[in-house]
């Protein structure tokens, strides 16, 4: 299976739509690294297509950071929003449709990383040093999660390569 790996839509559907074409013209598996909302006015749109494709199993999804604040607040998590976060929210209160598909996109298709063959990992932000460990044993901490989504690193330190 070939891939084309997308991130950082943030509710742009023309570009979006774009690269949906390629990947279909192509045969491609859909990977989006997250960010598929906010910032833009066409979160709905970008969510409902994403939705079509997951659910006919073209694709594949992982949730960014804006995916995981998002989620969180609908839920009733007091979380700090800003500009980008406000433009879908507001859409979201106007627009149940889009409220109910982006809670089925994080639910059940979300993932933190994906691996492919064994081989690649994909994901949002990055690897907690401690994650080549755990991964095998499915052992994986809430940082190791919270590296992945917002790719917190320590540039002070050098991990040796182990193959990885």
């Amino acid at each position: 299976m070939s891939y084309l790996i997308i991130g950082d839509v943030h509710a742009d559907y023309q570009p979006f739509k774009k690269a949906i074409e390629y990947a279909t013209e192509h045969k491609l598996h859909l990977i989006c690294v997250g960010d598929l909302i906010d910032n833009g006015v066409d979160g709905a749109i970008c969510v409902e297509a994403m939705l079509e494709l997951l659910d006919k199993g073209v694709a594949s999804m992982i949730k960014g950071n804006h995916e995981h604040k998002i989620i969180r607040a609908i839920n009733g998590a007091n979380v700090i929003l800003g500009p980008p976060n406000k433009i879908t929210l507001d859409q979201m209160k106007t627009d149940k449709k889009f409220e109910a598909n982006f809670r089925r996109m994080v639910e059940e298709y979300c993932q933190n990383y994906i691996k492919i063959q064994d081989k690649l990992y994909i994901t949002h932000g990055g690897m907690h040093q401690d994650f080549w460990q755990a991964e095998p044993t499915g052992n994986l901490t809430r940082r190791m999660t919270d590296d992945m989504m917002f790719g917190q690193a320590d540039y002070k330190q050098t991990f040796e390569h182990k193959g990885q």
